[in-house]
């Protein structure tokens, strides 16, 4: 079999557990990959056949990692193994250097592996609450109170944390504290039922800092919104890319029609 490229990965040296046979490598890679000319570019030649190129793996024979039982194989010429895969769907790995070891990779397997855990790193992050800031001002009118409550009960509805701040505008008196616990009853009253204190109101002259978080922080019923909400995106997506594809199709079957009326006229 002719191969002109080799793709070769290799990672730190790991140590061989239960038993002298079976390696569990620490896959931490790095690409192996051939350096690129500095000197001036060469007109390109015809492509003949020729040898693989021997991958940048310094050792001359290794031990190959059976992917079945993890146990190691015998010592064999590292081209041999070289000279049985595609470059195009498999990887020689480098997992030890003393002993030698390698293991060969399927790309199709490690690309998926490599997306399954991007998903999982995304779910994570939407997961993660974020930290909301909403300022209020103790001579606020009733509205602008209500619309302030209404957005951090979205917030904190969402999963995120909340931070009240409650505070007079620069120049206006300071409110009665009657007044200032109305106010913060309000908000009270519109938070209760989608999260709670995590940490105890705190007092700074005039202004008041309220520290809020979902209920359903952490939750399981969080995780499921959270997926459900990425599966229905992704569907919409599937959808909206299938009606362009039928509306691309109609469009050219309809100037294909016209292309044949035009003939026949003429």
């Amino acid at each position: 079999m002719t191969l002109r490229s080799v793709v070769t990965r290799s990672a730190a040296p790991a140590r061989a557990l239960a038993g002298p046979s079976v390696v569990r490598p620490r896959l931490t890679p790095t690409l192996i990959t051939r350096a690129a000319s500095s000197g001036p570019r060469r007109p390109a030649r015809p492509l003949t056949p020729r040898a693989p190129e021997k991958p940048s793996i310094p050792f001359e024979h290794v031990h190959v990692v059976d992917a079945t039982t993890n146990t190691l194989g015998p010592l064999v010429s590292l081209a041999s193994v070289v000279s049985a895969l595609d470059p195009a769907t498999h990887a020689v790995w480098l997992v030890s250097s003393s002993p030698p070891v390698v293991r060969v990779l399927d790309l199709k397997d490690e690309s998926a592996k490599s997306r399954a855990h991007e998903t999982k790193l995304k779910l994570s992050r939407r997961l993660a609450p974020e930290d909301k800031e909403v300022q209020v001002s103790w001579g606020a009118a009733g509205g602008d109170l209500a619309h302030k409550a209404a957005a951090a009960r979205d917030a904190l509805a969402r999963g995120d944390r909340v931070t009240l701040i409650f505070a007079p505008r620069a120049g206006q008196p300071e409110p009665a504290p009657r007044r200032r616990a109305e106010i913060v009853k309000m908000f009270e009253d519109a938070l209760e039922h989608v999260g709670q204190r995590w940490r105890d109101d705190e007092a700074k002259g005039a202004m008041l800092v309220g520290k809020w978080k979902s209920k359903d922080e952490g939750s399981v019923d969080r995780k499921k919104k959270v997926v459900d909400g990425q599966a229905e995106k992704k569907k919409a997506k599937q959808e909206e890319k299938e009606a362009r594809r039928k509306k691309e199709e109609e469009r050219a079957r309809k100037a294909e029609e016209a292309r044949r009326a035009a003939a026949e006229r003429a």
